[in-house]
C-alpha cells in the first residue's frame, strides 16, 4: 500500500500487480469529478463477475512520478477491510516497470 496524489488530495492505494484493471472507490470517484467512459466486467479473486462503470483517471503521482492516463472501475472497497481508496491494476503502469523492495518497503517506478 502506498499514497497516491490527484490534484491536492491524498489517497491511500493499493499497487495489486495481479490485477489487470484498476478500481476506485466511488466517493473518490465523486469527489474528483471523474467523467464516466463505459461500463465493463471485473471478475474478482473468487471468480464473482460484476458490471461497474469506468472513470477516466489522469494525473496520479506516486512520489515525484505522474501515471499515464488510465481507467479505473468504480467499485466499493470498503468489504477488503484494508483503508484503501484505490487499486493501481497493471493498466495503471502502462510504459514503467514496477520494482518492489518487499524488505525496503519501498516501489520503484521506471521507464
Amino acid at each position: 500500500m502506498v499514497w497516491a496524489r490527484v490534484a491536492q488530495h491524498r489517497f491511500r492505494v493499493l499497487v495489486d500487480t495481479g490485477a489487470v484493471r484498476s478500481l476506485i472507490a466511488p466517493a473518490v470517484a465523486s469527489s474528483l469529478g471523474l467523467r464516466l467512459v463505459s461500463t465493463g466486467r471485473i471478475v474478482g479473486v473468487t471468480g464473482n463477475v460484476v458490471t461497474v462503470p469506468f472513470v477516466a483517471v489522469m494525473g496520479v503521482g506516486l512520489g515525484q512520478v505522474e501515471l499515464p492516463p488510465f481507467q479505473a472501475g468504480i467499485l466499493d472497497l470498503g468489504p477488503l477491510y484494508l483503508g484503501i481508496q484505490a487499486i493501481l491494476g497493471v493498466n495503471a503502469f502502462a510504459g514503467r516497470r514496477l520494482q518492489i523492495d518487499f524488505p525496503a518497503g519501498r516501489l520503484y517506478l521506471l521507464q
